[in-house]
């Protein structure tokens, strides 16, 4: 993905009164780099995705239960993030 083309003006205006965000990504893309040293301090960020690794075969639901991308998994992760 071309990261530059991110513009922090617009997304700093997007996430204005928002404290926690939660990336999840498909692929380790560094998007999460970007965006997190993009808006700086006001934000606590997390980031689940599929790491680095080799990533074995399985179905969609198998594999994003696997790495805490399947909706239980993210929610569970979003109440963490609130202390909930």
């Amino acid at each position: 993905a071309d990261l530059s083309t991110i513009d922090f003006v617009e997304l700093k205006n997007a996430m204005d009164g928002i404290c926690n965000i939660v990336f999840a990504e498909e692929a380790s893309s560094g998007i999460y780099d970007a965006v997190a040293s993009g808006l700086g301090e006001n934000h606590r960020f997390t980031c689940v995705d599929l790491k680095k690794e080799y990533v074995p075969h399985g179905s969609v639901a198998q594999l994003y239960g696997k790495y805490g991308l399947d909706a239980e998994s993210l929610a569970q992760k979003m109440k963490e993030m609130l202390g909930k």
